[in-house]
């Protein structure tokens, strides 16, 4: 797995501000559970998904839709 460097989150929050560190992803599943994410982006719009995906895939950053 790629790492997830300090300056790749900084590059990626510079292209996409919606995205916010440490989620704790137990508020977005069904069952309640799961721990932080490193890196969680909710999109409002489509566009706003591609810009998401776009600046993942442009600075290496493995991503889950």
């Amino acid at each position: 797995m790629i790492p997830l460097t300090e300056e790749k989150i900084a590059a990626y929050l510079a292209r996409v501000p919606a995205g916010t560190l440490n989620e704790p992803m137990a508020k977005r599943t069904s069952f309640r559970v799961g721990g932080p994410a490193k890196l969680h982006v909710a999109a409002p719009t489509s566009d706003a998904l591609v810009s998401a995906v776009s600046a993942a895939l442009d600075l290496d950053i493995p991503f889950y839709v």
